[in-house]
């Protein structure tokens, strides 16, 4: 088996320095995400570092990539911003859309690599197979969401995030119905990523130059799974590649991966909890949804989260 390393995208937006490059550039950003919450380490890398070591021992390294403060936290190798992105210029960002554009670009990266979000974790040992695929060049789970479905409101980022690039997907290989790929952990293939940025080369370096998320940014995970599939299956449609490629290309179920919003006052997320630590699905996505509004309850979820963490994935 070839080398196989996993890479996680991560930052600390409790530094001074963050903070202080945060105030400066964050003026007129689109991204109604930008609030500073969204960069709150609640100390997850730990655990997902833990859960991958633990589930995954067959992966060669595990890479962390970082504003330029880096975590402290061993058995990892460090990789900043400054050392993948091509244009200086860009820096510093604030755009998860701009960074995983340039993740390909890591030094000694191996030819296969997986993506990593710092809030996903894995739950029960997974092998090669269980990412790669039938043909080894990535499973894709999917969302229950469509594409090409509109924004409803002007500030729903990730919404424009999907719309923009379904119909950058349509002007190549012609209008479909696509599922946008699930929040789950993503097999890459480096020789792809680079003809995948060739074939959307302008409109990618003006996402890679946009500090926060746009209108009008494209979402690489979601080109690069359509471009794969599209070159082996001849196909777009969602429905039709999971018919077709159902090994490769399929709905998420939860065995496959749960989303849980820790925190959320809407969300039944502590019966989620419950039913993860009974029954562990393959991935988990532990979303941060803790509000700090009043600090006293905001401090007892947060153990609350730790304390889950430390029953999923003890030390």
């Amino acid at each position: 088996m070839r080398p196989v390393d996993v890479v996680f995208t991560w930052v600390d937006g409790s530094t001074a320095k963050f903070r202080e490059n945060f105030t400066r550039f964050a003026v007129g950003a689109q991204d109604m995400a930008r609030l500073p919450q969204r960069f709150s380490d609640n100390g997850e890398l730990r655990y997902a570092v833990r859960s991958v070591k633990r589930n995954m021992p067959w992966v060669r390294d595990v890479i962390v990539v970082h504003n330029g403060e880096p975590p402290s936290l061993g058995g990892v190798r460090l990789v900043s911003h400054s050392d993948i992105f091509p244009d200086s210029g860009h820096l510093p960002t604030f755009s998860s859309t701009a960074i995983e554009c340039h993740l390909h670009r890591i030094p000694s990266l191996s030819e296969d690599f997986i993506y990593f979000n710092d809030d996903f974790f894995v739950c029960r040992p997974v092998s090669p197979e269980d990412l790669q695929g039938q043909h080894g060049l990535g499973r894709v789970i999917l969302d229950n969401g469509l594409m090409n479905s509109p924004p409803n409101r002007e500030w729903e980022l990730f919404r424009w995030l999907l719309w923009v690039t379904n119909a950058a997907l349509d002007a190549r290989f012609g209008p479909a119905k696509r599922n946008a790929p699930a929040h789950t952990p993503q097999w890459y293939n480096r020789t792809l990523c680079s003809i995948v940025e060739n074939e959307w080369e302008r409109p990618l370096r003006q996402t890679s130059a946009h500090r926060f998320r746009t209108r009008g940014d494209l979402w690489f995970r979601a080109l690069y799974c359509y471009y794969v599939v599209y070159m082996r299956h001849g196909l777009m449609d969602s429905d039709a590649l999971c018919e077709k490629a159902g090994n490769d290309f399929h709905k998420a179920n939860d065995k496959d991966a749960v989303t849980i919003l820790f925190g959320d006052k809407d969300a039944n997320f502590r019966a989620q909890v419950r039913q993860v630590l009974e029954v562990p699905p393959m991935f988990l996505c532990l979303n941060d949804h803790i509000s700090h509004s009043d600090p006293n309850e905001g401090a007892k979820l947060q153990m609350e989260m730790v304390d889950f963490l430390n029953r999923m994935f003890p030390n």
